[in-house]
């Protein structure tokens, strides 16, 4: 019902934010705004690589939020999707088609572009 509505709908696919990765070293300026937001921020990354143990990790809503803000750090394309809705295995998953073109979706975002957004937005508290 929502890819049909006719509503301007945006997109930003796991594949998509699986493309930028957060590290330690990226948290470093989120802490020099001292402000509550970005401390808490910094801190769940910091804890989820500890916990993990792994040096870098995604952050899924966080790249979605960041071009939902900053449309540029992932320039979109229109294509068609539908959801599957027929009982099964892929019950729920979306699918491209050709036709209509009902979605802007981001598929290619610049990690680089998102980190400074990021940046951007702790710096502004």
């Amino acid at each position: 019902e929502v890819f049909s509505s006719g509503l301007e709908l945006h997109l930003v696919p796991l594949d998509a934010t699986n493309q930028v990765t957060w590290e330690k070293s990226d948290l470093r300026d989120w802490r020099k705004a001292y402000a509550p937001e970005s401390d808490l921020a910094a801190d769940l990354i910091q804890r989820t690589l500890d916990a993990w143990g792994v040096k870098r990790v995604y952050v899924w809503d966080l790249v979605a939020a960041l071009v939902a803000a900053w449309p540029e750090a992932c320039p979109e394309t229109r294509t068609g999707v539908e959801v599957v809705t027929s009982s099964g295995p892929q019950q729920g998953r979306t699918i491209t088609v050709e036709h209509p073109d009902n979605i802007f979706v981001c598929l290619d975002p610049d990690p680089e572009k998102m980190k400074a957004a990021a940046d951007a937005v702790f710096q502004q508290k």
